[in-house]
């Protein structure tokens, strides 16, 4: 019984072990338009510990040895040409999933996560969208159609008692795979995105501490289906990096 209570201390992570993470009721995880500012801190941060860089030594006067002149010195061969790189790397491409994951690792503001989701995401598919849920309206925040900006979506507001998917995403907490039904809610939300209502659509709600803060929606690309675990594995990193970044902000609180 001792082995198996400690492998299972083991299996558990530091948070659920050590630190006392807020419930669902606190106030200060609330809506990410509330709790996360678009703009991030810009204060400095103070100079600790910081111990001057050593002076380098100094160099002992040259002798001469001998009056001999020294052997001729063959120069040492080149290394080959490197190949540039190609638009795959991280550099050429900012976009690409590893570049995205970093941005969610080291993220300073909300928007910088909504960014990157969205710019990897509209490389494959023709429509994305994250919709803030700002109490009972769900509040157009990043769009992409066709690698291009949505000009005005931030003024997209759909209240979450009319009957829509959005509405279903927010109710359930579960993802949304199929079509988009004729209703006037979801007829406000195609609208907002280009207008012609797609074959399928996923929508995937993004939670921190059991609340729905977002709502990823996606169409217009192949085999979306089984894009599905990949998509739900990346808006699951997404909800991470707002949490780190509300705790780095509740640190940086005076």
């Amino acid at each position: 019984m001792q082995k198996e209570a400690a492998a299972k201390a083991e299996e558990t992570s530091p948070f659920e072990r050590g630190v006392a993470m807020p419930s669902a009721e606190d106030a200060e995880w609330g809506d990410l338009s509330e709790i996360l500012p678009t703009k991030p801190n810009s204060q400095p941060p103070p100079e600790i510990f910081q111990q001057p860089a050593p002076l380098p030594p100094e160099e002992p006067d040259l002798v001469e040895l001998v009056e001999e002149p020294l052997p001729e010195v063959q120069p040492a061969p080149q290394p080959a040409a490197q190949p540039a790189p190609t638009a795959k790397t991280v550099e050429t491409a900012p976009s690409s999933l590893d570049a995205v994951l970093s941005i969610l690792a080291e993220a300073k503001d909300r928007d910088a996560i909504a960014d990157a989701l969205a710019a990897h995401v509209g490389q494959e598919f023709e429509r994305v969208a994250l919709f803030m849920v700002k109490g009972k309206v769900a509040a157009g925040w990043k769009g992409i159609v066709r690698k291009k900006p949505l000009s005005q979506f931030d003024k997209f507001q759909l209240p979450l008692d009319e009957l829509s998917v959005l509405k279903t995403v927010a109710d359930t907490k579960s993802f949304y795979l199929g079509p988009i039904l004729d209703t006037p809610g979801n007829k406000k939300l195609l609208a907002a995105i280009g207008g012609q209502a797609p074959e399928t659509a996923l929508l995937i709600p993004l939670q921190m501490m059991g609340r729905v803060v977002t709502i990823f929606y996606v169409d217009g690309g192949k085999d979306l289906g089984n894009k599905l675990f990949d998509l739900q594995k990346l808006t699951g990193k997404t909800s991470l990096a707002f949490e780190i970044l509300i705790l780095k902000n509740k640190i940086l609180l005076a």
